[in-house]
């Protein structure tokens, strides 16, 4: 893995500053899934994709991660994830 890759790039920002239309965006253009914390979060992301019409975006729950192979994701809501993994 290249050095750079290791590291990953975090989107911060004020509730309604286009977080969520990066993260799709960024999958969209790469073919990398996105996680979300759970299914309600999940659905919603594909909503949102489908309205902005992303039609390639994948999102996945941590449910998926045990069953498939992913090489990388990007994590919608990291502090969620986070929670749901130390729980």
């Amino acid at each position: 893995m290249h050095n750079k890759e290791f590291f990953p790039t975090v989107y911060v920002g004020e509730r309604k500053s286009g977080k969520t239309t990066r993260l799709l965006e960024e999958a969209s253009k790469t073919g990398i899934p996105i996680l979300a914390h759970n299914i309600m979060m999940k659905r919603y992301l594909e909503g949102t994709a489908k309205q902005l019409g992303f039609t390639n975006v994948t999102v996945i729950t941590p449910d998926a991660l045990e069953h498939g192979h992913y090489e990388k994701v990007i994590i919608d809501e990291a502090q969620l994830l986070l929670r749901y993994a130390f729980l």
